[in-house]
């Protein structure tokens, strides 16, 4: 992970609302936005 992407995620994921059900699926958009950029 690129320290450009982890402010941008530490910034937006501060803006999210602390809820486990939203934690758990922005763990999965990241898994799967992580594993596209990999192709």
């Amino acid at each position: 992970m690129s320290s450009e992407f982890g402010r941008f995620y530490t910034c937006t994921y501060s803006l999210v609302p602390s809820s486990r059900a939203q934690i758990k699926e922005w763990n999965k958009a990241t898994r799967s936005a992580k594993e596209s950029s990999r192709d």
